[in-house]
């Protein structure tokens, strides 16, 4: 017969799920946050590249 898990181990589960979503989240953000910013240069660079031409 297979033991049940403790609450504590529970716990630990459930947190470390919360943790990695919120990770998740973050790196979400920060990959959205650096995309944008490419965007951005890209954008200067091709007006800069119109005055040139």
């Amino acid at each position: 017969m297979k033991a049940q898990p403790s609450v504590e181990s529970a716990g630990c589960s459930s947190y470390n799920v919360a943790l990695i979503a919120s990770l998740r989240i973050i790196m979400e953000a920060e990959q959205l946050n650096i995309i944008a910013n490419r965007l951005v240069d890209l954008a200067q660079r091709a007006t800069e590249l119109r005055r040139y031409l």
